[in-house]
């Protein structure tokens, strides 16, 4: 599940997890990922470094689903209406 915000950023729930992430020309920047329900756990970086969503994929396997789920988000609204490639 989607959603857009302001700015351009989007989150994506999926497994219980809470993505925010937006679009930084061709690529998926991950912006924080922590647990649905607020807990405190949460996957993220230090500093001003926004990794991108292949980043994410190799230093977090296990949440693969969330990945695709934000991938799938993507490309789903990159393509106008009505194009069928």
């Amino acid at each position: 599940m989607s959603r857009p915000a302001a700015r351009g950023t989007r989150y994506t729930e999926v497994d219980g997890w809470s993505a925010a992430w937006r679009c930084d020309r061709e690529n998926i920047r991950i912006l924080r990922v922590r647990l649905s329900s607020g807990a405190p756990v949460e996957l993220s970086t230090v500093g001003p470094y926004v990794p991108d969503l292949a980043e994410m994929r190799e230093r977090f396997p296990e949440h693969s689903r969330l990945w695709d789920a934000i991938r799938h988000e993507f490309w789903a609204n990159a393509m106008p209406e009505g194009h069928t490639g």
